[in-house]
């Protein structure tokens, strides 16, 4: 399932725009801070660009070398773990995860830590970094993606928690098919925390 959207910037008189949008990670131990998964990059009035939203995803896990394991389809509930075969780490499902809105990462290695990752469409959604022999990895995310204007993060960027004010608008993916999402920049106004991003046109999911 997935929800897809077209994005159009109907602001007047404002500057090219960057457009970031990303998802949080709400599992408890999360430090707070988001990758950006999706950046519209110099966004000018009128310009426009669809997107989709899986609700599945894939997991990965990369060493302190920056090697990279493959990925691996998830959804909630999954729990995985890491391991070393013939010398070389994989990544492989490993039963259910406590929380069945969770996703689960554990590092299964005897000594080295692990970066556990988490893709949408190919691209970085969320990482827990540092994560020593016989820890989880814990992802849970809630139905609705951020939006905002930020001009220096660059696609799988991190968001510090204490920058999240210029993300002020949540949307929901909620029963949504597909919309447009309109954005808008009130009374002319340049500063980049005032644009807005409203639904329109909505296509519900079908009932079953």
């Amino acid at each position: 399932m997935e929800t897809k959207f077209n994005f159009i910037n109907q602001t007047t008189g404002a500057p090219n725009a960057n457009v970031v949008i990303f998802q949080k990670n709400v599992a408890l131990g999360s430090d707070g801070s988001a990758i950006a998964w999706r950046v519209l990059k110099n966004t000018a009035g009128g310009w426009q660009t669809e997107f989709v939203v899986p609700t599945d995803c894939k997991v990965a896990a990369s060493d302190s070398d920056g090697k990279e394991t493959s990925h691996l389809a998830a959804k909630k509930g999954d729990k995985f773990i890491i391991k070393k075969e013939h010398d070389k780490e994989v990544i492989k499902l490993h039963g259910k995860a406590f929380d069945p809105q969770s996703i689960e990462i554990e590092n299964g290695l005897s000594s080295e830590q692990i970066n556990a990752k988490v893709y949408k469409e190919g691209k970085l959604l969320a990482e827990l970094n540092h994560g020593a022999p016989g820890q989880t990895a814990v992802f849970k995310f809630e139905p609705s993606i951020w939006i905002g204007v930020f001009g220096d993060v660059p696609q799988g960027g991190i968001i510090k928690p204490a920058r999240m004010d210029y993300f002020p608008t949540e949307i929901s993916l909620l029963g949504i098919k597909s919309a447009d999402i309109i954005m808008e920049n009130p009374k002319g106004t340049t500063d980049d925390r005032q644009f807005t991003f409203n639904l329109e046109n909505i296509v519900p999911v079908p009932k079953k």
